[in-house]
């Protein structure tokens, strides 16, 4: 999440972008979006019967964790003509890929054949060192 917050805010900050507010609040859905696949995660306790429906169909960091539903969100928004919401989800959904693989039980990109991991603890120290970063990353850039 921080890192997907930080991620919209300097996309904002240095590309002229239309409807800035709309691009940020899709990239935040993007960046929790892949956890509607655990019901004890922020976004799935917001929507517990989805996340439970979903946890029991697919599985956590299985099919949501792989690049093929930002992919499918982009270009359904594009031919819609929501673009702007397209590229924020997508930017957003991708963020949170990039770090679940850095984590020891990594994330699907190419679910089902293709998992990519890393060295770090979900929830460990490191896990939460990135998090402030990216979260102080983000202040800055509000700030200046």
């Amino acid at each position: 999440m921080g890192f997907g917050v930080f991620l919209g805010l300097m996309l904002i900050t240095y590309l002229n972008l239309p409807e800035r507010q709309i691009f940020a609040l899709a990239v935040v859905v993007g960046c929790f979006f892949p956890d509607l696949d655990i019901a004890s995660s922020w976004f799935g306790r917001q929507l517990p019967f989805g996340s439970w429906f979903t946890q029991k169909l697919l599985g956590h960091r299985q099919f949501l964790h792989s690049l093929w539903v930002p992919l499918t969100a982009l270009l359904v928004l594009d031919y819609l003509n929501f673009a702007i919401l397209g590229y924020g989800f997508f930017g957003g959904y991708l963020a949170h890929l990039f770090l679940d693989s850095l984590t020891k039980k990594g994330a699907p990109w190419l679910w089902p054949w293709l998992r990519i991991k890393g060295p770090i603890k979900s929830g460990g120290f490191e896990d939460k060192v990135l998090f402030i970063a990216f979260i102080v990353g983000a202040v800055v850039l509000l700030v200046f």
